[in-house]
């Protein structure tokens, strides 16, 4: 980690008061948000990045138990892959440079210096530089991110087509099983993964034929879409037959 300049030493101390519970425990993206907006020396927090021609560098700035504080620097036209923070809530703000946010579902967007982003738990989306010049962005995680560099283009490259049930089950099962060396492209034309036909229907009339223990993305862990449907305050037991558009829902999450 590096010595901070006063004015990141300042954000880093705001964001460990912020988050003292226990880790990822109350904790919002948007906690991390305002502690990210507080006044900055850009220049002097600009002199800390660091570039590479073949990946966007994370530089760590600071790191506790329950959050890291961290610079993300990249060169033109280099993007991070589509992926999500598990159970970490996530915000950013841009120091230099235009980010694109795309973000599953939702519209892309472009923000400029002083905008700052936020990334909810178990959302996707991917960060790319698209200003014609370097962009640097400044992160904070809660709890801290296991990962400390982006996976490299070398070891193993896996392309999926079709991002539906399947598409989606065997990304994440893989994702699980693999090392940092391993890359997944997961290929869809619909807006949406993990939804295919069989469960793209707003209709909440239309149920699935398998009880909800029978559900579950995890088989050593059944009970876990009957959780989901729960914390979505929808009276679930594992027998219940649930919606399809719920089921849906829980496996894009």
């Amino acid at each position: 980690m590096h010595s901070l300049p006063p004015s990141l030493q300042v954000i880093a101390a705001a964001l460990a008061d912020a988050t003292t519970a226990p880790p990822g425990q109350g904790v919002t993206s948007s906690v991390l948000a305002d502690a990210l907006s507080l006044p900055l020396d850009t220049e002097a927090a600009l002199a800390l990045a660091q570039f590479d021609d073949d990946r966007y560098v994370r530089v760590l700035l600071f790191r506790d138990e329950n959050v890291e504080l961290r610079l993300l620097c990249w060169r033109p036209d280099q993007s991070s892959a589509f992926h999500g923070h598990g159970a970490s809530a996530c915000a950013f703000r841009v120091l230099a440079g235009t980010a694109m946010e795309s973000r599953v579902g939702e519209v892309d967007r472009v923000l400029e210096p002083g905008a700052v982003g936020q990334a909810e738990p178990n959302k996707v989306h991917q960060v790319s530089s698209v200003g014609g010049g370097p962009l640097v962005t400044l992160h904070a995680y809660s709890p801290p991110l296991p990962v400390d560099q982006p996976s490299s283009e070398d070891g193993h490259r896996i392309v999926i087509l079709g991002g539906g049930w399947s598409g989606v089950a065997t990304a994440i099962h893989l994702l699980e099983q693999g090392g940092g060396n391993l890359r997944i492209s997961l290929i869809e034309r619909g807006p949406r993964l993990g939804r295919g036909v069989a469960y793209d229907t707003p209709d909440p009339a239309h149920l699935l034929n398998v009880p909800a223990a029978g559900m579950s993305l995890q088989p050593a862990d059944p009970s876990e879409f009957v959780a989901y449907a729960r914390s979505r305050g929808v009276s679930a037991s594992p027998t219940s037959l649930l919606g399809r558009c719920l089921y849906g829902d829980y496996v894009e999450a």
